[in-house]
């Protein structure tokens, strides 16, 4: 009888361990700083400038009110020969400006500064990068079997650029299939996003190619299903790419990667980079092209 009782002494002195490893751990979780998190992306062709300002939370913070947004923050976004400062908006709850009272120039730098009447006080900087035009689309099309009377085309579509220099650049990519114009017996206008090999919720990421000047986008493909009545109808690409800076492509690559782990336990830990001096974030920039290509 001695084996059993050696064992469940051990397996007692385990399970004791774990449990006090778990309260160290969860203790020091609780005392992380609160932080600034500042998230703002600008780009010649966005309508507005937008600035979500929010605080951290610790893991398991026991405060269950405590506020994310920063709603009375001193927001100011400088650039060369100009400076603003963007005001609160409630409704949508992040700070902007319209692009006519701050245009964003490609090739400029962009400085960005936050300070909340505590006294902190966080900033960033990035450079817009030159717009890349969309050198060639190649498109694949398919008819599968009509069901119940609709009927699904896939489209296979990848498009290819240049590299402006011989030096690493970051793209991304973003594209739509859809109909021509309103279509009644669709019940209306139809659009169907490319899903390419790494798709999340935006933008997707394409991988570097090191110094290579011919890039290309990956295949995109999307299932575009319609009455049998309206299939004939005239579809439309429309190709989007982004040209990103180093800040925009470097945080949103790891959050990929974070997502991608699925929230398993046992995932190798993702640090998330930031540019946000004295907080957390990205102040990123990215030049877009688009192409509409008219399918038949």
């Amino acid at each position: 009888m001695r084996t059993p009782i050696r064992w469940l002494i051990l397996l007692l002195w385990l399970t004791s361990c774990e449990g006090f490893r778990d309260e160290v751990a969860l203790a020091s979780l609780t005392r992380e700083p609160v932080r600034l998190v500042v998230e703002s992306y600008i780009s010649p062709q966005s309508q507005e400038v937008v600035v979500k300002v929010t605080r951290s939370r610790p893991i398991l913070n026991p405060d269950s009110d405590f506020g994310l947004d920063v709603a009375d923050a001193l927001v100011e976004l400088s650039g060369p020969g100009q400076q603003i400062r963007l005001p609160y908006d409630a409704q949508r709850r992040y700070y902007a400006v319209p692009a006519q009272a701050f245009p964003i120039r490609a090739g400029s730098e962009y400085r960005l500064s936050v300070t909340i009447p505590a006294g902190d006080r966080v900033e960033a900087s990035c450079r817009v990068p030159e717009a890349v035009s969309i050198r060639d689309i190649l498109i694949d099309s398919l008819s599968l079997d009509p069901v119940s009377g609709s009927q699904t085309i896939r489209y296979d579509v990848e498009w290819f650029w240049t590299n402006p220099s011989s030096e690493l650049h970051h793209f991304a990519v973003e594209g739509f299939i859809g109909q021509s114009a309103d279509c009644p017996a669709c019940g209306g206008a139809r659009s169907e996003r490319l899903r390419f090999p790494a798709s999340g919720e935006g933008p997707t990421l394409v991988a570097d190619a090191g110094p290579s000047r011919s890039r290309r986008s990956g295949r995109g493909t999307a299932d575009l299903t319609l009455p049998v009545s309206a299939s004939h109808r005239p579809q439309v690409l429309t190709a989007h790419l982004l040209h990103v800076d180093e800040n925009y492509y470097q945080f949103h690559r790891r959050i990929a990667q974070q997502r991608a782990t699925g929230g398993t336990p046992f995932a190798e830990p993702t640090p998330i980079p930031s540019n946000i001096r004295g907080g957390l974030g990205c102040f990123g920039a990215y030049n877009r092209v688009t192409r509409v290509v008219r399918l038949r």
